[in-house]
């Protein structure tokens, strides 16, 4: 059996608190932050947070370099062909340790720089005109509790909200609405498909359904479209089942009236 000695034992505990050191030098590594950008004016404020503290050398052609202090926010100049959709690509050093960093410029790049006196106490009524959402484009506004987003101005006041172009979202939940569960009541008259055929040739859409001249003047009321939609579904399912128990009948006349042939 051996054993290590006490300096071998040391050397080893000294390679551990070295290669600690080093991995935790490694990881310490600054990260570049946009604190605000002026597509109009090409200002841009950035800086170096993270890492050990120490002064950060960067180097992003065509924007900025230098050493900069940790954690201080640095303001420089966009070239005005610079200033909406450019890449840039740089580098930060610290600690002989470089990272690259990326950003690019666009209106709406950033947070805007909040403003150095904020009012005391909010307002009591909603503003009165135009208030610009975006500084930099203009294409949104909010005026007298109306929103209005890519437009410069809104016709039907009734909406609060109105958008011209496409609206992503995971969820849109509407409420208060009346969902066609009457459907299935004892007392509701199902139409019968003769009527609902003859509804068609007269009008070339379902009873209940707006037409293609109704959608293309007014729109569509999502909400009542899909409640209408639910409900031509639940009334084709009672005709399904109709249909299903009349076969159901035909197809027992049928084994019996061929049993009744057999025994003759």
């Amino acid at each position: 059996m051996s054993f290590l000695s006490v300096t071998s034992t040391r050397e080893l505990l000294l390679s551990i608190t070295l290669l600690v050191v080093s991995f935790a030098t490694v990881l310490a590594q600054p990260s570049f932050e946009i604190v605000s950008y002026n597509c109009t004016s090409g200002q841009l404020q950035f800086r170096f947070t993270g890492g050990n503290g120490s002064n950060v050398q960067a180097a992003c052609p065509g924007a900025f370099g230098g050493t900069y202090p940790s954690n201080s926010v640095q303001t420089i100049t966009i070239d005005a062909n610079l200033r909406n959709g450019t890449p840039f690509n740089g580098t930060m050093t610290q600690n002989n340790q470089q990272t690259p960093f990326t950003f690019t410029t666009s209106c709406s790049l950033g947070p805007t720089t909040p403003p150095t006196t904020p009012p005391t106490t909010p307002p009591t009524t909603p503003p009165s005109g135009t208030v610009s959402l975006n500084p930099y484009s203009g294409d949104a506004y909010f005026v007298n509790g109306v929103v209005g987003i890519g437009m410069s101005s809104v016709s039907d006041r009734s909406a609060l909200l109105s958008v011209r172009g496409k609206i992503k979202a995971q969820e849109i939940r509407v409420e208060n609405l009346g969902w066609p569960d009457f459907v299935f009541a004892p007392t509701y008259r199902l139409p019968s498909l003769r009527s609902v055929e003859r509804y068609i040739r007269s009008n070339n859409h379902l009873p209940g359904i707006p037409s293609m001249k109704d959608v293309a003047a007014e729109g569509v009321l999502l909400g009542e479209l899909n409640a209408s939609l639910l409900q031509k579904i639940e009334e084709i399912t009672l005709h399904l089942i109709r249909m299903e128990k009349q076969i159901q009948r035909q197809e027992s006349r049928i084994r019996q009236l061929q049993r009744q042939k057999a025994t003759r």
